[in-house]
């Protein structure tokens, strides 16, 4: 009997009920051999052994972020950053240039932890990675792609961070 359901070698340990049912005077007793949901892997470290992020570890976004830690990050994969690339004329010179790429990956990274399975189905106002320079928050709309109205997870969610909102001027 595992105790944890996140995936084995994905970051996590899992733990395993070794002996259950002990009874006591207040209560019962299952003895575990691992302490679960203790993150064991770096978020550079995952990024780096899944392929699909190959471009963005390449640009060492991660490993060079170096305050308001811990974060979430909306990482883009190799088909975002392909699509990006395509546009010769924004998206290639964007990317191109250190100072402009690293803005708009911090306005994807959250100097905060965010578990989806914690949030409710609705928007959020968040600061990005960026506030300590620019006082940018995204609004990040979290909706399912079945219509779940329920606050626990769905299978499939939709998350938008087109949204803008800049708090010293009030636009968005």
């Amino acid at each position: 009997l595992f105790y944890d359901a996140r995936l084995a070698k994905h970051g996590y340990v899992a733990s395993q009920v070794v002996v259950w049912d002990e009874m006591a005077t207040n209560g019962i007793i299952h003895t575990i051999n691992g302490l679960p949901g203790i993150p064991t892997e770096k978020i550079e470290d995952y990024i780096a052994r899944n392929g699909q992020f190959s471009k963005f570890a390449a640009y060492q976004f991660v490993q060079n972020l170096t305050l308001g830690a811990p974060y979430t990050f909306c990482a883009p994969t190799n088909t975002a950053l392909l699509a990006m690339e395509g546009s010769t004329t924004v998206g290639l010179v964007l990317l191109q240039n250190q100072t402009r790429r690293e803005y708009i990956f911090r306005r994807h990274a959250f100097p905060m932890q965010l578990l989806l399975e914690d949030l409710q189905l609705k928007s959020y106002d968040v600061a990005t990675a960026n506030y300590a320079f620019t006082r940018e928050e995204i609004r990040l709309t979290v909706s399912s792609a079945n219509n779940n109205k329920r606050g626990m997870c769905p299978s499939r969610i939709l998350i938008d961070l087109s949204s803008f909102r800049n708090p010293s001027t009030g636009s968005g």
